[in-house]
């Protein structure tokens, strides 16, 4: 082994910045020291950017030996032999109505009308209405953010959908199951509360469609959302009830959102929470009382 150093060293010897080489005996400890910080080399259009206190960079982290580079996607092919993909979805939601009532379905959101049956949406989504066969189409390519407008957007036209088949439903009392109490003296229908149907019906769809796009985004199990109910109490003696959504990110950061009032009491993660309040503040239609 004492040969093996000196051949190494020897061979080394002329490099500016000469490796070390140890021969320790057996059975005594050896300690290594290795740097905790890691710096990354920032590259293509990443790089443009002047550098100033505070700045944020996203990109992809490349590894190459024992050297980081952070690149921008679109650099990807031109400073490594990597490529990048992208997913482009289509997709059709039946939806009864005209180009009018699509947008009326929209309301709120981000709109730029393409032509005059199709609209882009976020400035990511194109909607494109059949009135004909009854249908939507939704294209747009894959991104975690855009997977969550896209499935905002289908929950807005199923729910306007909805609402005119109870509207349809309740114009007709006839067809419309009641409830009957009956005493010794009196026998009364009630009517289910059509706030009550629409307000439980779209508070359901946006719970499902928050937990569906955080499942996707964060490669999340159902068993890891924990859904649980805040009661109030009010001036009128009244019980205000809420709902909570809980989970974790990676078995460590914490989140909670107010499903009911749409607010995020806690995220531990600050991208996420930007992420959440983009999502929220899109989907105020969905699911409001």
């Amino acid at each position: 082994m004492n040969r093996l150093k000196l051949a190494l060293i020897r061979e080394y010897e002329d490099q500016e910045n000469p490796p070390e080489f140890h021969n320790p005996q057996n059975t005594v400890t050896l300690e290594l020291h290795f740097r905790g910080e890691k710096i990354a080399k920032v590259m293509g259009n990443l790089a443009i950017t002047q550098p100033t206190a505070g700045l944020r960079l996203s990109g992809i982290l490349v590894k190459r030996n024992f050297s980081y580079h952070l690149l921008a996607p679109s650099d990807l092919n031109k400073y490594t032999d990597m490529t990048m993909s992208t997913i482009s979805q289509c997709l059709t939601v039946p939806f009864d109505g005209d180009f009018d009532k699509m947008l009326t379905a929209f309301q709120g959101y981000h709109l730029e009308q393409k032509t005059d049956c199709s609209v882009k949406v976020f400035d990511q989504i194109q909607a494109t209405i059949n009135v004909q066969k009854k249908f939507v189409v939704l294209d747009w390519i894959s991104s975690p953010e855009s997977d969550m407008y896209a499935d905002t957007l289908i929950a807005s036209l199923l729910k306007s959908s909805i609402k005119s088949e109870e509207m349809a439903l309740l114009s007709n009392k006839t067809t419309m199951d009641v409830d009957t109490v009956s005493d010794d003296h009196s026998s009364k229908k009630f009517y289910p509360s059509t706030k009550t149907i629409s307000s439980q019906a779209k508070e359901l769809l946006f719970t499902n469609l928050l937990i569906d796009s955080l499942r996707e985004m964060f490669s999340l199990q159902e068993e890891d959302f924990v859904v649980s109910t805040l009661k109030h109490d009010t001036k009128n003696d009244t019980h205000k009830v809420e709902k909570l959504l809980a989970f974790k990110i990676d078995n460590e950061a914490h989140v909670e959102i107010n499903i009911t009032s749409r607010q995020i009491i806690r995220c531990d993660l600050d991208h996420v929470r930007n992420m959440l309040n983009r999502f929220l503040s899109n989907s105020m239609e969905i699911g409001a009382n």
